[in-house]
């Protein structure tokens, strides 16, 4: 039996100690710092906040960009297109109320567009039953005015063109109207014209008459004729001045045919005189000096 004593080699084991004495304190003096599993739960947290902020922003940006879309087709006046991308946000985010208002605004916006569509229909086909009489009733005023007119009754054409004014309202149909109340002016001023001219050729045919028969001493003929003129033409409101003018003209043929009938009697008294002295009567030859003296004063001297 050996009882020599050998001293047993314990570094290995103080080794393994001093390592794992190391591996625990790192640091000389460690802060605190939380377990494993709480780190875990802090990042799985981050993340699902970041991926639902993430996912905010995208419902977000739909909706947002769902709602333009929307918006450019509704003021575009097409609200079925407009409808369709409003529902389909409304199924995909109930939860927004935005969309959910503007479905309802859409619906009653394109039935004030449907409802105003109708209307403007009606006044459409309500505006052509409107015409469409008007124009009868200007056809059969049209036909009465040249009617009138035809008889010269232009009295009664622009009565009946004053009772279509009142019930055509079309601004088309009335400038046809006025057009045709012109052309009942321009036929009323050429038909008083052709009258006018027609009234001054009978006055003046009449007149040269006049002065022919006095030119021929026939005045009783003269005058005559005279006062059918003055009667028909004295007060005409045309001719009244050249009436006036030709009363001057008789009243000169008057005076004229005076002074010569003046002149033919006192002519045929120096005559019968100068024939009484050719008989040797000279007391009736003196007798007849005397009368034509008394009777033609300024011829005698």
């Amino acid at each position: 039996m050996c009882l020599e004593v050998g001293r047993i080699d314990h570094d290995p084991l103080r080794l393994g100690a001093l390592l794992a004495e190391r591996d625990e304190d790192l640091v000389e003096h460690p802060q605190p710092a939380p377990a494993h599993e709480a780190v875990v739960e802090r990042l799985v947290r981050d993340i699902a906040r970041r991926e639902a902020a993430e996912a905010d922003r995208a419902r977000r940006d739909a909706v947002a960009g769902g709602l333009t879309q929307a918006e450019s087709f509704r003021a575009q006046g097409q609200f079925d297109e407009a409808l369709r991308i409003l529902q389909n946000l409304v199924e995909r985010y109930p939860q927004e109320a935005e969309p959910i208002r503007r479905v309802d605004a859409v619906i009653k916006e394109r039935e004030e567009a449907d409802r105003l569509k109708k209307e403007r229909a009606r006044k459409r086909v309500e505006a052509l039953r409107m015409r469409r009489h008007e124009e009868s009733l200007v056809d059969e005023r049209r036909q009465q005015v040249r009617d009138a007119v035809g008889k010269r009754e232009f009295d009664r054409a622009y009565a009946v063109l004053d009772d279509a004014r009142s019930r055509v309202t079309d601004l088309e149909l009335r400038s046809a109207l006025e057009q045709l109340a012109g052309e009942v002016r321009d036929e009323q001023q050429r038909l008083r014209q052709e009258d006018e001219d027609s009234r001054r050729s009978d006055f003046e045919r009449k007149s040269a008459g006049v002065r022919q028969l006095y030119e021929a001493d026939k005045v009783f003929e003269a005058r005559n004729l005279l006062e059918t003129v003055y009667a028909e033409y004295r007060r005409d409101p045309v001719l009244a001045d050249a009436c006036r003018e030709f009363e001057r003209e008789v009243d000169e043929l008057e005076n004229r045919y005076r002074r010569d009938q003046r002149m033919h009697s006192y002519e045929e008294g120096i005559d019968e005189a100068q024939l009484l002295m050719a008989k040797e009567q000279f007391v009736q030859a003196r007798e007849k000096l005397n009368d034509l003296r008394r009777e033609f004063p300024r011829q005698s001297g």
